[in-house]
């Protein structure tokens, strides 16, 4: 988890001049896209999201929730069954 000092950097990133053209490209970039297939890739310490779209561009997310220590606390139980079944195998 972050901390307030992050926060802040961040919010000041998104409205300096540098941090608002890139935000603007990637919304650019975004906009208007059909999204044709999704991918889950395993990024070791998170999982991410590949796009790929139409036009044959593809884009890469880290979203909120998808790291391995929120997943482990959410899923202990999943995991571990299927860890059962690697181990009994």
């Amino acid at each position: 988890m972050g901390s307030v000092s992050d926060m802040n950097d961040l919010d000041r990133f998104s409205r300096s001049k540098e941090g608002q053209e890139l935000l603007d490209e990637l919304r650019n970039s975004l906009l208007g896209k059909k999204i044709t297939n999704v991918h889950f890739l395993n990024e070791i310490s998170r999982i991410d999201i590949l796009f790929e779209f139409e036009d044959g561009a593809t884009e890469t997310f880290a979203i909120t929730g998808f790291d391995v220590d929120s997943i482990r606390e959410e899923f202990w139980e999943a995991i571990e069954q299927v860890r059962e079944k690697e181990d009994s195998t």
